[in-house]
């Protein structure tokens, strides 16, 4: 029997989970968001949810594309402190940062699109079921979001990650 779409299982109830939140504008070309597991961590982070939905449209019927890049630094942008899911867990090690100006790497490895003419379509990831394994963020790699098609409107990104031993 095949696991349903969707599930009330937890994503992982036995490490650290945290949790980047944030309402970006969009633009044709612009990284949205970042994630970064910096050298010396010793950690690696699990990607193993993303979330985007519109909040605001320049458009109708507007499909939007978008790509999960990978990456090994970013700069600029503004820098996010992860929300924890678990209050005693520890501070995350992971650089986090909404609008990124620069990014190093521009390999993709999920495409993805999202029709933004309402705020009520939403996209759901979660990496790491239906056969897949999350996305895995060793000690200086990284992801990005990035959206490639044009849409002026805002979009409310969500990544979750855990974060365990190498």
């Amino acid at each position: 029997m095949s696991e349903p779409v969707f599930t009330t299982r937890q994503i992982d109830t036995d490490r650290p989970s945290y949790v980047l939140q944030a309402s970006i504008t969009g633009g044709s070309g612009k990284s949205m968001a970042s994630l970064l597991n910096p050298s010396g961590s010793g950690k690696k982070l699990c990607v193993r949810a993303l979330l985007i939905q519109p909040r605001s449209s320049s458009g109708t019927n507007v499909i939007v594309t978008y790509e999960t890049r990978a990456i090994t630094a970013h700069s600029g942008g503004s820098a996010f402190t992860p929300l924890k899911r678990d209050s005693a867990d520890d501070a995350s090690v992971a650089q986090a940062k909404t609008e990124p100006s620069s990014v190093t790497g521009t390999t993709n490895i999920h495409t993805f699109i999202l029709q933004s003419n309402t705020v009520q379509g939403i996209y759901v990831h979660r990496f790491g079921s239906w056969g897949e394994r999350p996305i895995v963020l060793r000690e200086g790699e990284g992801i990005c979001i990035h959206q490639v098609t044009s849409n002026a409107g805002s979009f409310d990104i969500t990544l979750i990650w855990t974060e365990e031993a190498p």
